[in-house]
């Protein structure tokens, strides 16, 4: 993980230099802005990722259950020497995962880049919130990290109307921060074992 990081942090550096740090808007599609009570504000954009999230959430589902790949990346999930064991090449396994992983990548980084913008520095600014999704969720069930993500929203949104809009990824920290003190396993208490037979 350090050196994927490190490999991000010298390409982001190499596209900042190359292209500069100048936000860019991809507004092919024309945003329009409703409010309600002269506080809440919510964008045409934001509306459809929302919904096309719950799409590929669904998709998602599906073709974990219902695809032989998809069974092979559960397995591996659950205990990668016993899917050796039953024939399963895990190398492979593990580049549909990244496959997979990099295709919704694609659609969130378009969906976020209507709605906010493009520059050098853009993917840090999800891959954190992603992270602290990942612990405060925990390892093992994918709905636990669906919980996750809502509770985070859900901190940052009442930050941001509360206090400041520049809370938000503060807010996130302190999350961050309360779970690795008194709940390290996340939602779903799931723990690690380090040997399995």
């Amino acid at each position: 993980m350090i050196a994927s990081l490190g490999v991000y942090v010298f390409f982001t550096n190499i596209i900042s230099i190359s292209f500069g740090e100048q936000i860019l808007s991809l507004g092919f599609i024309e945003q329009n802005i409703f409010s309600w009570e002269g506080n809440l504000f919510i964008t045409n954009i934001q509306v459809i990722t929302f919904f096309v999230s719950l799409i590929i959430l669904f998709l998602l589902h599906l073709f974990l259950k219902n695809t032989i790949i998809g069974q092979k990346i559960k397995a591996l999930s659950i205990n990668s020497n016993a899917s050796t064991v039953y024939g399963i090449n895990n190398n492979s396994t593990s580049f549909w995962c990244l496959i997979l992983g990099s295709t919704i990548a694609f659609f969130a980084g378009i969906l976020i880049s209507i709605d906010v913008g493009i520059n050098s520095s853009i993917g840090f600014d999800w891959l954190f919130p992603g992270i602290v999704v990942m612990i405060i969720g925990g390892i093992g069930r994918n709905r636990y990290c669906i919980i996750g993500a809502m509770f985070l929203a859900f901190a940052q949104q009442l930050s941001s109307y509360f206090i400041d809009s520049k809370w938000m990824n503060a807010t996130a920290y302190l999350v961050l921060i309360f779970f690795l003190l008194f709940r390290p396993f996340g939602f779903s208490g799931k723990k690690l074992k380090k040997t399995e037979v």
